[in-house]
């Protein structure tokens, strides 16, 4: 989607696009930098520490907004995991797979992602470690469940 911010086509539903990609951008640009600076080690070290950081407080603030509590079943923990990544890691940019495997399982596929998408545009894949599945486990942590 390009569209121009000054034209009358450009809907307020679009600022959540434009917002989202600036953030994607900014979380490639700023691992680059880093790896650059420090190190590509330094940069999947601190890249996991924000990640699980963002990823617990984003999940509960998500379960906070929806009223969901404890104790949780599969078809509630489903329910929100499909609400945040339709807010955090939407499609088209995103692609996750998200299935109920048994009573106490859920499995995330993830197969696509745009840092990564943007990391490899910028030349850092060979020393890259995706962050994507992070959220899973982050917000599994800020849920009290084991990942």
């Amino acid at each position: 989607m390009k569209k121009d911010p000054k034209s009358p086509a450009f809907l307020p539903s679009d600022y959540r696009w434009l917002l989202r990609e600036m953030w994607l951008g900014c979380d490639g640009r700023w691992f680059l930098n880093v790896a650059e600076r420090y190190g590509y080690e330094a940069a999947n070290e601190l890249n996991t520490a924000v990640g699980r950081s963002l990823t617990r407080a984003s999940m509960r603030k998500l379960a906070k907004v929806g009223g969901w509590g404890p104790p949780l079943d599969r078809d509630a923990l489903k329910e929100m995991f499909e609400i945040g990544y339709d807010v955090y890691h939407p499609p088209p940019e995103c692609e996750i797979k998200l299935q109920v495997l048994d009573k106490q399982s859920l499995l995330a596929e993830f197969h696509k992602c745009p840092v990564m998408e943007k990391v490899e545009r910028g030349g850092g894949m060979e020393n890259y470690r995706c962050a994507c599945p992070l959220s899973f486990e982050g917000w599994m942590e800020a849920l009290g469940l084991d990942g």
